[in-house]
């Protein structure tokens, strides 16, 4: 994969959430956990506004893939 710095600084941060979200969940940290999802979430609408101004899609098609995938898995 190759990666720009500013990808490869943008996907550190979003793991960094990621495992502050496991950390919070290991720990009981109920807390801590609503303030990392909230931050994760702000990474993945971040993402998704990137991949927007370049052109590549838009966040309403993440949300229609998952409503789907909810929909066909259950």
């Amino acid at each position: 994969m190759n990666l720009d710095l500013n990808q490869q600084t943008r996907l550190s941060y979003l793991l960094e959430e990621t495992y502050e979200i496991i950390e919070a969940i290991d720990e009981k940290n109920w807390d801590g956990l609503k303030e990392e999802i909230g931050d994760l979430m702000l990474h993945m609408v971040f993402q998704a506004s990137i991949a927007k101004e370049d052109e590549l899609f838009d966040i309403s098609e993440s949300l229609k893939n998952i409503n789907e995938k909810l929909i066909r898995r259950h």
